[in-house]
């Protein structure tokens, strides 16, 4: 084996290695590499460069923006409300549905992220309509993984294949040559699940009681959080008016035990809702969503000059929650946060989330968390901006 060979599949191993550790992130690694390529002499700077200017690239690049805007748009959201209401509880139908969902806009985004996408939506379901989620999430996977074949964009080997056509100048494959192929396999595969279901785990779970709260809300009911939600007002004279939320906390609100979550705003006549970064500016008419106990938030209507509002309706509740962020965190055994008391780790300046509960060995703790000491298999209730949850659950911790 030549030189320059070793030192290709060297960069290889290392890359495989550091995207299998998880550490550092995925971007961060496939920069690395291009690094490693030009230092050791193996690729030109333009050679090495030229693929950032490739159309496929730029495709693929832009499929993930087309998918994180499904996602934060809610438009998954309303997907899994409407799944649910054709649905109407029946196992077969439902799979059905998951699948052709799945596989359909699976030919317009990368099958990775269909599969991120749905896994809140089929657990969701799942649990609203009592049914065993591992044979709603099997189906999903195989639809995820049909849906490649469906158009060209679908997946990024199919566009490869198509590029390097046309370079040597063949004839290139249209946008949907792939899709009766597809077609077929869709529908061979949701005929083979609805027969084969049997295989997989016939255990089902207790269906939520009529009345309970939307889906999307369970995730604050679950830890008792959802009579310590409220929906506040800021009036025209509020001493919040043009102040920052760095501003609000650095002055230490003299209420720690209200954390607030986000903002509804009104955009064009219609709600918005949006996290609480610390750059957000709070303004007169703004409503803010803040989490705490009654008497606090008595105290800071009283010396913020604000007035609270009528709950949201369970529509507008789960759209509010989906839209602001918030997530249910399980800490790893070699997590860095462990043996630490919550009030130390900083978590809304080092990571912009805010810690609205914690279940400790089955215990849900709401109050007095800045004193509660982080242990192996603790979940945390963060808020936040999607975007700081996510990296937030990227970093070492």
């Amino acid at each position: 084996m030549t030189g320059p060979m070793l030192m290709v599949f060297s960069i290889l191993a290392g890359a495989i290695v550091l995207f299998a550790w998880g550490r550092p992130r995925v971007d961060i690694v496939a920069i690395l590499v291009v690094l490693a390529l030009m230092l050791s002499r193996l690729l030109t700077p333009r050679e090495a460069l030229a693929g950032f200017g490739d159309p496929v690239v730029v495709l693929i690049a832009a499929i993930f923006i087309v998918g994180e805007g499904l996602v934060n748009t809610g438009v998954v959201h309303g997907l899994g409300e409407a799944v649910m209401k054709i649905g109407a509880g029946s196992e077969t139908r439902l799979i059905v549905l998951i699948m052709i969902l799945a596989g359909g806009i699976g030919a317009f985004m990368s099958s990775s992220a269909i599969v991120a996408m749905f896994i809140p939506l089929v657990l969701t379901v799942a649990r609203r309509t009592g049914l065993n989620s591992k044979r709603m999430l099997m189906p999903l996977s195989v639809a995820a993984l049909i849906s490649g074949m469906m158009t060209l964009i679908a997946s990024s080997p199919n566009m490869i294949v198509e590029g390097a056509l046309r370079e040597r100048g063949l004839a290139p494959l249209d946008f949907f040559s792939w899709t009766p192929f597809g077609l077929a396999m869709l529908a061979a595969a949701i005929a083979f699940m609805l027969m084969a279901r049997g295989l997989l785990s016939r255990q089902v779970v207790a269906k939520p009681a009529e009345g309970t709260s939307p889906s999307t809300f369970d995730l604050v009911g679950s830890y008792g959080l959802a009579a310590r939600w409220h929906r506040l007002r800021v009036a025209p004279a509020s001493p919040l008016i043009g102040r920052s939320v760095a501003q609000l906390r650095q002055a230490g609100n003299n209420n720690p035990g209200a954390i607030l979550v986000g903002f509804e705003k009104r955009r064009h006549g219609k709600p918005q809702f949006l996290s609480a970064p610390p750059e957000s500016v709070f303004e007169a008419d703004d409503t803010i969503f803040v989490v705490a106990e009654a008497d606090q938030v008595q105290q800071l209507i009283d010396a913020q000059q604000l007035s609270e509002l009528p709950h949201l309706d369970e529509r507008q509740r789960a759209e509010a929650l989906q839209q602001l962020g918030a997530a249910e965190l399980m800490l790893a055994p070699e997590s860095k946060l462990i043996g630490k008391p919550v009030g130390d780790l900083e978590f809304r300046s080092r990571y912009h989330v805010s810690v609205l509960a914690i279940r400790h060995r089955g215990e849900t703790l709401t109050t007095d968390l800045a004193n509660r000491t982080l242990d192996f298999g603790d979940t945390l209730l963060v808020a936040g901006d999607w975007a700081d949850i996510g990296k937030f659950v990227g970093r070492p911790r």
